[in-house]
């Protein structure tokens, strides 16, 4: 069997939705188990500072590119310093290849 990931209980608990047999007690009880999960295997703790961190990072993720989204999950920054840090880079980088890219490839001249 394999172990659930923090991406996976961010995941179902952003997107969880009550089911029209459970009531809203069972609801709150799925949901708080998928927060704590999540906040246990990020190592959040009871710390708001690692909360407001950890929320501050699913937030950029979420609306990055999809290119950077999957490279920001795959280098997994601790911190939304590490992030900005990566991110930052990461587009630098990019931006530099697509620039030297379209300088490289001819231009059609509509002969």
């Amino acid at each position: 069997q394999y172990e659930l990931t923090s991406d996976t209980y961010r995941a179902k608990f952003r997107g969880a939705r009550r089911r029209p047999d459970e009531t809203f007690r069972q609801y709150h009880t799925r949901i708080q188990t998928f927060f704590d999960r999540w906040l246990e295997m990020e190592e959040v703790g009871n710390d708001f500072r690692k909360l407001c961190d950890l929320l501050m990072r699913e937030q950029m993720v979420e609306n990055a590119s999809p290119e950077l989204k999957t490279f920001l999950r795959e280098w997994r920054p601790k911190s939304k310093d590490e992030m900005v840090t990566l991110a930052d880079n990461y587009l630098d980088a990019h931006r530099v290849r697509n620039t030297v890219r379209s300088e490289t490839v001819p231009h059609a001249t509509g002969i």
